[in-house]
């Protein structure tokens, strides 16, 4: 059996770029919660490499590595403080948050780090080792993150405190140490080198930081265009939108006139017109009739994608009712055609837009009874899972191919089977279905085999739902 799923609940809305970052609100979220769970991981490492070197020091020394005694823990545990701070900080963070108060959170953090960083490379060795080009990593991050001011700030604050560090140690002020177990050249030889090798470092860093951030806003230039030239793609499809929906309005009239002029014709002069006459006159009326369907169709589709969800207060209301109500309109038509409509309903009370669902399973539960075989029959059933409530509505008809499964939902798309089954459809009902989903944040699952039939499963969170009928709880315990 082939599937598909449409997740609804992965629909947002476009992000809001920052015109101080040149990066999404959203992004830049997300950025600071990844540094927050990279610090996680140095503290582990800080406190592994403190737990090994005190467990092993004859091991350690071995390697040619002098076992530090208690700097580990003390870098690990403030690490470990600061990040706990970080972290419930970046709790109060949102796509609805500022970009500046992103961008304060950021700063906070890079500050605390490049001064942990220094006491990190001061106990390690500041010149005999490389641990000074772990400065880089926050360079190259803030030649990402930020414009190129900025990182030059933050490069410069790292030459400035490793400058310092050296600095204190060369002038006696700061104990020189070197996790090194090699023997030292004595004092006064080559104090030349410890100057020297900071001021290659800091070069070093700032051609970096110069090439970096050379690419870094190329990069965000060519986003910043790219984003320019969808809005103006937007722009320009949301005009051509409201220009067809304005012509389709326009013939909406037209065409009702059409239809009523048809049944005058039909009232008044049935009796004297010929069979090729009424012949022609029922084609003309079928053919009114699927283009008026058309018109509706389109004006309710543009209706929807209109709609602003966030402005619009949900309601509460029983997806049962609005479920039976469906059936009840469309029985005529499922009278016509044999089919029998199965319910196994639970009472689920949903928030959300009344309207939308009602279109939502008007468009799944008549497509079920337009292509169920004859005499066959439609199954619309609710049961409960561990993420919300599911809605299925299935039917015993012709089925989808799966190679036609993911384009299903596009506009005026129809398999050939069904365009055959069924020449009066617009193409749009699923579209429609499709949109609704986005808007309401829902997600629905198709599970089709040729020739037996078709299962469309709407999958509503469980914060959307309560159960109303405390009697329904109680026999579902019991059961």
């Amino acid at each position: 059996m082939a599937s598909f799923v449409l997740d609804g609940s992965s629909y947002t809305k476009k992000p809001e770029v920052s015109d101080t970052l040149g990066f999404a609100t959203e992004a830049l979220i997300m950025n600071v919660r990844w540094f927050i769970k990279i610090r996680w991981i140095i503290v582990c490492l800080l406190s592994a490499f403190a737990a090994v070197s005190a467990l092993m020091p004859g091991w350690m020394r071995d390697i040619g590595i002098s076992p530090p005694h208690i700097w580990p823990w003390v870098l690990a545990v403030g690490l470990m403080l600061a990040n706990s701070v970080f972290w419930l900080l970046s709790l109060r963070l949102g796509e609805a948050s500022r970009p500046r108060r992103v961008e304060q959170n950021m700063w906070l953090q890079i500050i605390v780090d490049l001064s942990v960083l220094t006491a990190l490379v001061h106990f390690v060795g500041s010149t005999e080792t490389f641990a000074a080009f772990l400065y880089l990593l926050h360079i190259v991050c803030a030649c990402i993150f930020f414009p190129p001011k900025r990182s030059f700030l933050v490069a410069s604050l790292s030459a400035a405190l490793y400058a310092v560090c050296v600095s204190l140690e060369h002038y006696g002020l700061w104990e020189r140490t070197s996790i090194l177990t090699s023997e030292r050249s004595a004092p006064g030889s080559y104090e030349w080198i410890p100057p020297v090798f900071a001021a290659s470092a800091i070069v070093i860093w700032f051609a970096v930081w110069y090439l970096v951030q050379t690419i870094a806003r190329a990069v965000v230039r060519r986003d910043i265009q790219l984003h320019r030239a969808n809005q103006q793609l937007l722009l320009a499809d949301e005009e051509k939108n409201k220009l067809v929906l304005r012509t389709t309005h326009d013939l909406k009239a037209p065409f009702s006139g059409i239809e009523s002029n048809i049944q005058i014709l039909r009232l008044k002069c049935g009796d004297e017109l010929s069979e090729t006459a009424r012949e022609i006159l029922g084609r003309i009326e079928r053919r009114s009739h699927s283009l008026a369907t058309r018109i509706r169709d389109i004006l309710l589709l543009g209706q929807i994608r209109s709609e602003n969800a966030p402005d619009q207060e949900p309601e509460h209301f029983n997806i049962s009712d609005i479920i039976r109500s469906v059936v009840s309109d469309i029985e005529d038509r499922a009278r016509e055609r044999s089919v029998d409509i199965e319910l196994d309903l639970i009472p689920l009370e949903v928030k959300g837009n009344a309207s939308r669902y009602s279109i939502l399973f008007l468009n799944l539960i008549s497509n079920a009874v337009t292509y169920a075989h004859e005499a066959g029959e439609a199954r619309i059933s609710m049961k409960r899972t561990d993420s919300g409530y599911e809605i299925s509505v299935a039917d015993d008809g012709i089925g989808i191919a799966e190679d036609c499964l993911p384009h299903i939902f596009d506009e005026y798309y129809r398999t050939s089977d069904a365009a055959a089954y069924n020449p009066r459809s617009t193409g749009l009902g699923l579209s429609i279905v499709s949109e609704i989903v986005q808007k309401e944040s829902l997600k629905i699952s198709v599970n089709s085999l040729q020739g037996i039939g078709t299962t469309f499963t709407v999958s509503i969170p469980t914060h959307y739902c309560s159960l109303r009928d405390k009697d329904y709880n109680l026999k579902t315990d019991n059961s």
